[in-house]
């Protein structure tokens, strides 16, 4: 306890004794953190997405906007009928509707101009989502409650986070459980084929990504017989350039560079700063290893309270401003992800903090020889 209140203190001087300087290394902190933050996501999920199994390399997306035409029984039809195997079969079937903002009186939408939110069912409610809070799949107790159920996106801004209904439109819903997404609100199938009825779009989602191109187009045919007038977009290519991904490759080796850089800038601005405060240590009777002791704590406090607002920025300002900037749709930082870069820029800050101190003692007992 008191080496953390002895840290506390010496931070307080920082701040009483230059606090313009100490802003800069903070907010200087703070942006190397933020772009470390963001080369991780396009390198480490980034690569997992493209190089992976990611939903839209493997989704027929089959537009309806512009026909209007939508028969279930032809839906039900194409299901009984499919005839892909060896991994193609028993596709997921997603249906999709756009609303207006105006139809979702509990989200604020504020900072959120060019989003559609969307409305979604799968046709055989085997829902493939993944848990924030809650359940995130359909049982039959659901169906017995006096509003439907519905399962609501975990990152959407709503009015009121803990409120147990959710409106669309006229209807109110039961919140059962939030997933992973960000502006999918999903519904029951049943619901949605008695109250929305008509989908803007019916996505094909298969077990695997179609290398084939043959077999893509193949299924693209199937599925265009059943729905004749309809735009059907097949699945992204998922190939890599070689020149674009040498490209990428540098411009985050030059990023992972310069945010280095800034550390070891930063981290050495903060041992010079401790040098005097170690002297009038070492005069009151501490041990080197006392003043490494408590100099190491200090740049590892310092880290945490950086990355704790980088973290908040990035979290606050991710759908408006980094997910334009990232590489590749779909990049999502879990938990597991931030735990990680929070080891690995504490991790640095004290590898750093270690050279500098290694850098320092040996110039100032060259210096002390003449």
């Amino acid at each position: 306890m008191k080496p953390l209140i002895l840290v506390w203190s010496r931070v307080r001087q920082y701040v009483h004794t230059n606090p313009g300087v100490f802003l800069f290394y903070l907010c200087s902190s703070v942006v190397c953190s933020l772009i470390l933050i963001y080369v991780y996501g396009n390198t480490i999920p980034a690569l997992k997405i493209i190089k992976g199994n990611a939903s839209f390399y493997r989704s027929f997306n089959i537009s309806l906007h512009e026909t209007k035409d939508f028969d279930p029984n032809n839906l039900d039809a194409m299901v009984e009928n499919w005839p892909f195997t060896d991994g193609l079969q028993n596709p997921s079937i997603l249906l999709q509707k756009k609303w207006a903002k105006e139809d979702f009186p509990d989200v604020n939408f504020t900072g959120y101009r060019y989003v559609t939110p969307m409305v979604e069912a799968e046709y055989d409610n085997q829902l493939h989502l993944f848990a924030v809070q809650g359940r995130v799949q359909f049982d039959d107790a659901d169906f017995a409650m006096s509003d439907p159920p519905v399962i609501v996106p975990g990152e959407l801004p709503l009015k009121d986070f803990n409120a147990k209904t959710f409106r669309i439109g006229d209807r109110s819903y039961q919140v059962i459980g939030r997933h992973s997404g960000i502006f999918s609100v999903v519904i029951p199938v049943q619901n949605f084929l008695q109250q929305i009825e008509q989908p803007d779009l019916v996505v094909i989602r298969l077990a695997k990504v179609v290398h084939n191109t043959q077999m893509r187009d193949e299924v693209t045919a199937y599925l265009q017989s059943y729905f004749p007038g309809a735009f059907i977009q097949p699945p992204f290519y998922n190939g890599l350039n070689p020149t674009e991904t040498n490209i990428v490759a540098a411009l985050l080796a030059i990023l992972y560079g310069l945010a280095l850089s800034s550390l070891t800038f930063i981290s050495k601005y903060l041992f010079e700063q401790n040098r005097t405060a170690n002297g009038i240590y070492r005069l009151a009777g501490s041990s080197r290893r006392q003043l490494a002791r408590i100099a190491l704590l200090e740049s590892v406090f310092l880290a945490a309270v950086t990355l704790v607002i980088a973290f908040g920025f990035h979290r606050l300002l991710y759908t408006p401003v980094f997910a334009r900037l990232n590489l590749c749709p779909d990049i999502v930082y879990s938990t597991a992800d931030y735990i990680r870069l929070t080891l690995i820029i504490i991790g640095v800050t004290a590898l750093l903090y270690r050279l500098n101190q290694r850098d320092l003692t040996r110039s100032a007992a060259a210096a002390n020889r003449y």
